[in-house]
Order: structure tokens, then C-alpha cells, then sequence
């Protein structure tokens, strides 16, 4: 054996003081497409479990450079490494983890690769350890970049690292000799799994007939040769949709669910989703009022929307969670609720949203208050209205009231409107206003508040809507989940 060769095995190619000197253009300028970190003491500090909101940036970073990212650590704790997870999770990092890997063996890396689908000379390992980080690293065929720990530890801890790895490798020689080659992969998020959609069709809501939109979706991806994968799911009702595809989503095997419907399958394609915020929603709209596709101007023509979801861009957009659900554009208790839940399949169909105005009108001769008890980011207001409506995107209210100035839209913040009509007048100005755009600033009878969490209850109990759909009665708890979903969206938005 070349004894300096030996020892260049313990040599990384690039040393850094800290990670956030590695800067993601140092990586793309020597070819890499994606980063293995290890986690302790390059992550975070050592058994801590805190990830500092600088890691946090750095890894945000890489992200929107495009590089794709990976942990591989040694650590054997499925708790410890949970927690770490769930920290990623809540800032929107889904990153695949390999625990208790065992390097400097190589079996880890090449999981992380096959992961990635990328070679090794595209791949580099960033960690602090000398054999079980560089050493691997390298026998992997990895760039290997050495956190340098002596700039921040002292040398006797130092030392003591480098026993620890040696004892590592010991007993991971052993270990190798009675139980084979093998580590445990946890959590290996497959969000890097690309063109697989799982659509989801509800008959009951489309423009367009079930054998048709099937055959154009047939089409399509024909058209697209043997680089996608596609499953279609007709959902005559959603019951067991989670039950059905939870752990397919949850472990990856769909990169894309698509809802072909309306809002209230968007809604139900979003309970899928919440198992892996990583997968991605698609749109074909073939609903009645088709609100969030508006917004994010995705076509209505079903064969230019599937255009668009093959071949476009992404996008991060806030979402609202009620209870236990997840919705997109707004929810409701009082006047609203009452229309929508009184708005039929049957009418939808043969007035298209006209049905919903049809029913808005006759509201009027019902029309009730309630008090209502709205605790607004804490604070609680008792207010005597016909309904309560809070908002999550800008342009969904903007649609009937262009005049109202309100933030762009992704702001973090829910729009609270509060509908505050004395007389039945009163409620016909209301209805007038929305739906013609002559709202003006000055109008009381519309009582405005933007917040991040709402709370409804109300005296007598009253219905409750989400997106269009009905879906209990109060109370409710309101919060706004900024940059949660991702949605496929067209080029120009």
C-alpha cells in the first residue's frame, strides 16, 4: 500500500471554518448538483436537536440554487432524529434523512446517491468527521469538504472525535462480518421523484364527461413518451381516499396529485398532500366556480391545463388550516355557509355560479344576526353580524370587490370581513357591492381585520363553509399556513 495515498484518504478536498462559508456558487462552479451533510456538529450543535435560523437560511439557500440535499448520519436515535425532522418540516425542508448509516462504509452514500439520481463526481459530503465524513467520502468517490471542528472546539475534544470515529469503524467492521452490509434508511422523503401523478376525478363536479377527460389525460401523457408515470383515480366519493393513497404519498410514490374537479377536490387532494408536503398539487378545473385555479390563471380548457401541469413552473402559496382540514381560498360561518350549503350539485350544474347568486338573493327573507365571539390573534371582539368570512388569498375577494385594496397575495395573513347588515337593504347593498365591484372604502357595514389565526363561535350555533363546500358548524379555529403548498402554475403569473 502507497502510504500517501493512505493518508490523502484522510484528506478533504476543501475545508471550511463553518457551513455558512460554503457558499452554494463555490459548489456549482466545481459541478456539484448535491450536498450529504452529516448532522451533528455540521447541522446542528452536537445532541442539542436546535436548528438555528442560520442553518435554516443556508439550507434555504441551497435549495433555491437547485442543489439537492441529503443527511446521512451516524447517530442511532429514531427520536433524536425525528426531531430533527420535524424542525425541517416546519420550515418547509424536506430533506431525506439516513440514520444510523455507519460510516465510513459506503452503503449510505450510495443510497443517498441513488436518491439523488446523480454520480458521484456530482455529490459532495460536507461534515466534520475525519474518517467517518472524509475518509468516507472519498472511498464513496464523493467531493468531500471538512467542517473544520478544531476552530471550534478544543483539541482534547478534538481528540477524543477522531477516537470516537476510530471505535466506529471498529466495531462497524464487526458488524459488517455477522450482519451483512446494510444501514437503516428513515424517512427517505421521495420528493425528488419526478412525473408520477396520481389525478384524482370527481365525476360529479366536471364540465367535462368522465370517459372524455380521461381519454384527453390518455392522450397527453402518451404524447409524452416513457419518462412519466400517471394513476387515475375516479372519485365517486372521498371516504377512503386517505385511507387508500396515505402511505403512497407519504412515502413518494407520486410526485404530483392532481385535482380534477372543483374547489372541494382541491380541498380533498390537499388531505392527501398534508402527508408529505413535498408532493405537488396540480389543477385540471372542471368545477363550478374553479376559484383557486382563477387566481393562479390555470386554464380552464382541460388539454391546456394538462400542458401546463407537464410542462410549467412551481409555486409556493399559503394555505389556511380549519380544525383538522386544509383549504386554499376561504372559509365561512353564517350568510355564506347557508348559500353554499344550500346551493345543490343539481343547481351547479344547470346555472354554473348563477346558482349560487340565485341562492344569495333568496337568503334575504332569512336573513338572521348572530352574535358572534372572534378571538383575532388573541384578542376577542363580540360582534352582532350575518356572517364571518376570513380569506387567504387576495385575489379571491378581489374577483367581487376589485376596488378593495388589500395586500399581494402569500402575505401570511388572513383577510377577516365581517358582514354587518342591520336590515334586509342592508344585505341586498352587501350582495350589490360584491358582485357588481362598488365597494368603497368608507362602507361600515363590512367590518375588515387581517390576522394569522381566528377562532369563530357564535350564538345560536351556525353553519360553517370551506371553499365552497359545507363542512360542519362552528366552532372554529383559523390559522394561515404561509408558503405550505406548492402548486404547478402556468409560465406568466
Amino acid at each position: 500500500m502507497n502510504i500517501n495515498n493512505f493518508f490523502k484518504g484522510f484528506q478533504p478536498d476543501l475545508t471550511v471554518n463553518n457551513i455558512d462559508d460554503l457558499s452554494p456558487q463555490i459548489l456549482i462552479d466545481r459541478g456539484i448538483k448535491g450536498v450529504i451533510f452529516d448532522l451533528d456538529d455540521t447541522l446542528i450543535a452536537e445532541h442539542t436537536g436546535k436548528l438555528s435560523e442560520k442553518i435554516v437560511q443556508i439550507l434555504e439557500d441551497y435549495k433555491k440554487a437547485g442543489l439537492k440535499t441529503g443527511i446521512v448520519t451516524n447517530n442511532f436515535s429514531s427520536k433524536y432524529c425525528e426531531k430533527v425532522r420535524d424542525l425541517l418540516e416546519k420550515h418547509n425542508l424536506f430533506i431525506p434523512m439516513i440514520e444510523n448509516a455507519y460510516k465510513p462504509q459506503t452503503l449510505c452514500f450510495e443510497q443517498m446517491l441513488d436518491f439523488f439520481s446523480l454520480p458521484a463526481n456530482q455529490v459532495a459530503m460536507v461534515g466534520d468527521g475525519i474518517v467517518t465524513d472524509t475518509f468516507g467520502a472519498k472511498k464513496a468517490g464523493l467531493l468531500s469538504i471538512r467542517v473544520e471542528w478544531f476552530s471550534r472546539n478544543t483539541f482534547k475534544k478534538g481528540s477524543l472525535l477522531v477516537l470516537r470515529e476510530l471505535v466506529v469503524c471498529t466495531y462497524d467492521i464487526f458488524r459488517r462480518i455477522l450482519f451483512g452490509h446494510k444501514s437503516t434508511q428513515y424517512h427517505m422523503l421521495k420528493n425528488t421523484v419526478e412525473n408520477s401523478y396520481l389525478f384524482l376525478i370527481n365525476p360529479k363536479s366536471s364540465q367535462t364527461k368522465l370517459e372524455e377527460i380521461k381519454e384527453i389525460i390518455q392522450n397527453h401523457f402518451e404524447g409524452l413518451g416513457a419518462g412519466a408515470t400517471y394513476k387515475i383515480h375516479e372519485c365517486h366519493n372521498f371516504d377512503n381516499l386517505s385511507l387508500t393513497y396515505a402511505n403512497d404519498i407519504k412515502n413518494g410514490t407520486y410526485s404530483c396529485v392532481v385535482a380534477v374537479g372543483g374547489d372541494g377536490t382541491v380541498r380533498e387532494a390537499i388531505s392527501l398532500i398534508q402527508n408529505n408536503w413535498s408532493v405537488v398539487l396540480g389543477i385540471i378545473p372542471t368545477g363550478t366556480g374553479n376559484l383557486l385555479a382563477k387566481s393562479l390563471n390555470i386554464p380552464t380548457e382541460s388539454r391546456a391545463a394538462l400542458k401546463v401541469l407537464t410542462q410549467a413552473q412551481q409555486k409556493k402559496i399559503d394555505i389556511t388550516q380549519v380544525n383538522n382540514q386544509y383549504i386554499t381560498l376561504v372559509v365561512g360561518a353564517g350568510l355564506d355557509a347557508n348559500i353554499m350549503k344550500n346551493t345543490t350539485s343539481e343547481k351547479k350544474k344547470s346555472l354554473g355560479i348563477l346558482a349560487y347568486c340565485v341562492e344569495a338573493f333568496k337568503q334575504v327573507t332569512k336573513l338572521k344576526h348572530s352574535l358572534f365571539m372572534l378571538e383575532i390573534d388573541g384578542k376577542k371582539h363580540w360582534k352582532k353580524a350575518i356572517g364571518v368570512i376570513a380569506i387567504n388569498r387576495n385575489s379571491y375577494i378581489q374577483a367581487f370587490i376589485p376596488q378593495l385594496k388589500m395586500p399581494e397575495e402569500n402575505n401570511g395573513l388572513l383577510d377577516i370581513c365581517i358582514l354587518k347588515a342591520e336590515t334586509s337593504s342592508d344585505y341586498l347593498a352587501i350582495l350589490t357591492e360584491l358582485f357588481s365591484g362598488a365597494y368603497k372604502d368608507e362602507n361600515s357595514k363590512i367590518e375588515h381585520y387581517q390576522a394569522t389565526t381566528l377562532k369563530i363561535k357564535s350564538i345560536p350555533l351556525l353553519n360553517v363553509q370551506a371553499d365552497g363546500d359545507y363542512i360542519g358548524k362552528t366552532p372554529m379555529n383559523i390559522k394561515i399556513l404561509p408558503n405550505r403548498l406548492t402548486v404547478v402554475v402556468p409560465e406568466v403569473i
